[in-house]
């Protein structure tokens, strides 16, 4: 099979080599505390498992609408305004399978080639990877403790171009 181009340009993504060694180490009877990859040690809510098997055994497994259950996303909506006071209108709210799929839509919807994007260097190495794919020029920006590891406005504002997309 002959893969994209863009794919040689793609580091590999060293985090799932200590989550496989961490997995491994588990099965041995080790115990593991695992920070690597952002996925949580605990399960699902009960009240969430509970209502998993109800529409499991209901037979309501139909395909969503695209953009996310318009109920869910009008509860989005409503709890950033309960929550922080911003109206949201529910149709500009999407519900994506995480965070990596909804920066991978932003990116197609957002990037043309050739737009320059800054990024908090460090950061999810697969972030950078989403833009690159849509040919983005990707600009790594330094962070430190003091900004928390994140781009701050000055930050921004010291690297912004006027290729800068986002």
């Amino acid at each position: 099979m002959k893969f994209a181009e863009r794919t040689e340009l793609v580091a590999p993504f060293f985090v799932m080599e200590f989550a496989k060694r961490a997995a491994a180490l588990e099965a041995q009877g080790h115990h593991i505390v695992k920070l690597s990859i952002g996925e949580p040690d605990f399960g699902a809510p009960p009240a969430v498992t509970t209502a998993m098997v109800d529409v499991v055994r209901g037979g309501k497994l139909s395909y969503t609408d695209s953009l996310g259950l318009p109920a869910l996303r009008k509860a989005i909506a409503g709890f950033y305004k309960t929550t922080h006071g911003v109206s949201i209108d529910p149709d500009r709210v999407v519900v994506t399978a995480g965070a990596s799929a909804a920066l991978l839509l932003l990116a197609a919807a957002l990037v043309d080639s050739g737009d320059e994007v800054i990024v908090g260097d460090p950061s999810y190495p697969c972030n950078r990877h989403f833009f690159a794919s849509f040919g983005a020029e990707v600009k790594l920006v330094p962070t430190t403790a003091a900004t928390r590891f994140q781009l701050d406005a000055s930050l921004v504002e010291a690297h912004w171009t006027d290729r800068t997309r986002g």
